[in-house]
């Protein structure tokens, strides 16, 4: 990445950069591009109401979602641990999870029509120990704590496509952000 102004040398964090989040990124696109070998497997896929999701963000939410539990894998290491909650008129627990795993960009516009054009983010932590309460007891990710991410995602028209939250494995993976400012 140039530094304006600065002629044309390339600022050297942006080299040491190992995992780019960058917003409308695919967990498995960030993977692949740090040099990892990316895989994801659906671990479980259930219907929620709006109020049950754990997600909070500028606008409120209102009626079923289909909640898709997934681990990310870079090199078979888990990576990420994430729910993405979609409204159920998109998908239904009875299809091929795997086509919205592998892309949920495409998946998308092929079901709805509609591409992401603008994503909310909310970062903080978790300690492992949190993770595992609300996980109901399980391990799906080796570090003593994670970063949490979550995501609104909005279609051209400004309305809410899906809500992610997502557990990184800190221990595993660099994230790195680098904003124009």
């Amino acid at each position: 990445m140039r530094i304006h102004g600065k002629g044309t040398f390339v600022n050297p964090y942006y080299q040491s950069m190992k995992l780019w989040l960058n917003p409308g990124t695919e967990f498995s696109q960030l993977i692949r591009g740090s040099g990892f070998e990316a895989s994801a497997r659906a671990l479980r896929v259930y219907t929620v109401q709006a109020d049950a999701i754990p997600i909070r963000g500028p606008e409120s939410v209102s009626g079923p979602f289909t909640a898709i539990e997934s681990l990310y894998y870079a090199d078979n290491a888990p990576c990420i641990f994430c729910i993405d909650y979609l409204p159920s008129a998109y998908i239904s627990e009875k299809e091929d999870i795997d086509a919205f795993l592998n892309s949920f960009h495409h998946y998308l516009f092929d079901k709805t029509g509609k591409s992401c054009k603008r994503e909310y983010i909310k970062l903080s932590s978790i300690s492992a120990e949190e993770l595992k309460a609300l996980c109901g007891g399980k391990v799906y990710l080796n570090s003593a704590s994670c970063l949490v991410h979550e995501g609104h995602f909005y279609d051209q028209n400004n309305k809410l496509l899906f809500l992610s939250l997502a557990y990184f494995d800190t221990n595993y993976l660099d994230l790195s952000l680098m904003n124009r400012i």
